[in-house]
C-alpha cells in the first residue's frame, strides 16, 4: 500500500513539472515567433520595416559611413490621384473664370489708357484668392513694355507666378496637384498672338492638368471675349481640341 502511494505521488510530481515546464517554454516562445514574423523597426526610421535575412534573422541597415541612425526615408512626390467628373468641371470652371475677370479689368484698363497691359497686379488689378488651393494657372507667356508705364504698373508680373516678387506686398498661392509640374512659359504653341499684350490685342492663358500624363487642359481668352479650348486635357497628348 506504501509503493503504491510513493508510486502516484511520483507520478503526480512529475505532470506537475512536466506542466510548469511546458507552460513557461509556450510564455518565452511566442514574443520569439513574433520576432521573426515581423522584424523590428529601426530605431530612428518608422517608415518601413527592415526586411529578414534567409536566416530569419531582421537585416541591418545600411547607414554609411560615420552614421549611427538609420536615416529617416525621404518622402517622394505624391501620386496623381485622379479626378471626379465633378473636380474636373471645378478645375474647367475655375480656368473659365480665371480668364473673364482679367478680361473685364483689362477692357476697363484699355478705356481710360486706350492700350492693353500684362502686369496683372498692379495695372489691371486681378488678385484672386491666395488663400485657396487653386486648380490652375494663369497668365501671359511673356510681358508687354509699353514706351510709358502707369502709375505702379509691372509688366513683369505678367501671371499670378509673377505675383511672390513684388516687393511691397508679395502674394504666392498654393496650387492643386492640377497646377504642379508645369509651366505656362512652355505652352506657347498653343497661342495665336504669343498670348501677351499690346496696344490693340492680347491673349490671356489658363491652364491645369487633368489627366496623369496628358498634356494640360488649357483655354485662351482675347481682347474680342473669344475664349478657345486650346487643347482638351482628357485626351491623349498631341491631340488637340476642335
Amino acid at each position: 500500500m506504501r509503493n503504491r502511494k510513493k508510486i502516484w505521488f511520483g507520478v503526480f510530481f512529475s505532470l506537475l513539472i512536466a506542466a510548469v515546464f511546458v507552460s513557461r517554454w509556450q510564455v518565452e516562445r511566442l514574443p520569439m515567433a513574433d520576432a521573426l514574423d515581423s522584424p523590428p523597426l529601426t530605431e530612428a526610421a518608422t517608415v518601413r520595416k527592415l526586411a529578414p535575412t534567409k536566416n530569419g534573422t531582421p537585416a541591418k541597415a545600411d547607414l554609411g559611413a560615420g552614421s549611427k541612425t538609420q536615416p529617416l526615408a525621404q518622402s517622394s512626390p505624391s501620386p496623381f490621384k485622379p479626378l471626379s467628373p465633378k473636380e474636373i468641371l471645378e478645375a474647367r470652371s475655375e480656368m473659365k473664370m480665371s480668364l473673364a475677370a482679367p478680361y473685364g479689368a483689362q477692357k476697363a484698363f484699355y478705356a481710360e489708357h486706350r492700350r492693353y497691359s500684362t502686369d496683372l497686379l498692379n495695372g489691371v488689378g486681378f488678385l484672386p484668392d491666395a488663400e485657396k488651393q487653386r486648380w490652375s494657372k494663369v497668365g501671359f507667356l511673356s510681358p508687354y513694355s509699353p514706351e510709358k508705364t502707369i502709375g505702379a504698373e509691372d509688366p513683369r508680373y505678367f501671371d499670378i507666378d509673377e505675383y511672390s516678387k513684388d516687393q511691397e506686398t508679395p502674394v504666392t498661392f498654393t496650387y492643386r496637384q492640377t497646377g504642379q509640374g508645369f509651366s505656362l512659359a512652355d505652352l506657347s504653341r498653343y497661342c495665336e498672338h504669343r498670348c501677351t499684350a499690346n496696344d490693340q490685342q492680347f491673349e490671356i492663358m489658363a491652364a491645369a492638368i487633368l489627366v496623369e500624363g496628358n498634356a494640360p487642359d488649357i483655354w485662351i481668352i482675347n481682347e474680342k471675349k473669344v475664349i478657345r479650348h486650346a487643347r482638351d486635357g482628357l485626351v491623349k497628348d498631341g491631340v488637340e481640341a476642335k
